[in-house]
């Protein structure tokens, strides 16, 4: 999320609360390493820049849940 608040919410609950409770039922460490490639994984304009030098044009980025999300879009050049 791009609020300094409701980012700090977020990656509590994702950092802490999501590992805790999925390990009750399953493996709590897959979690763990989740949250870490989802917090690595390349965001906004960086990851617009690479998505166009892969070829791609008209290139934007979505936001949904309060931030907490993105959609990439991309297309192929004709």
């Amino acid at each position: 999320p791009n609020s300094r608040i409701l980012r700090a919410i977020f990656l509590a609950y994702f950092r802490y609360i999501v590992p805790a409770v999925a390990g009750l039922f399953s493996n709590g460490d897959a979690y763990r390493y989740f949250n870490r490639s989802v917090e690595n994984f390349p965001y906004g304009d960086g990851f617009i820049e690479m998505i166009e030098s892969a070829g791609f044009v008209r290139c934007e980025m979505r936001h949904f849940t309060l931030g907490a999300g993105a959609l990439y879009i991309g297309y192929k050049p004709e």
